[in-house]
């Protein structure tokens, strides 16, 4: 399960805004909620994009009882 990587790839895609703009900021502690609120206040919209967790389950499912 760890040496094929299919779980690194859902978690560097899940959390890939945290590694630049407001998220790398966020997580090198330079924002506070001030600054959070005034970039939530400006945005013009939200992309809302699934976590595939059923898909994450549904991998995990298989490693156990397949394995």
């Amino acid at each position: 399960m760890v040496s094929d990587g299919k779980f690194d790839k859902f978690i560097d895609e899940r959390y890939e805004s945290y590694k630049s703009g407001i998220g790398k900021d966020i997580v090198d502690g330079k924002v506070g909620f001030k600054e959070l609120e005034k970039y939530a206040l400006e945005l013009d919209g939200i992309k809302n994009v699934s976590g595939r967790q059923e898909v994450l389950e549904a991998m995990l499912n298989k490693y156990i009882l397949e394995d």
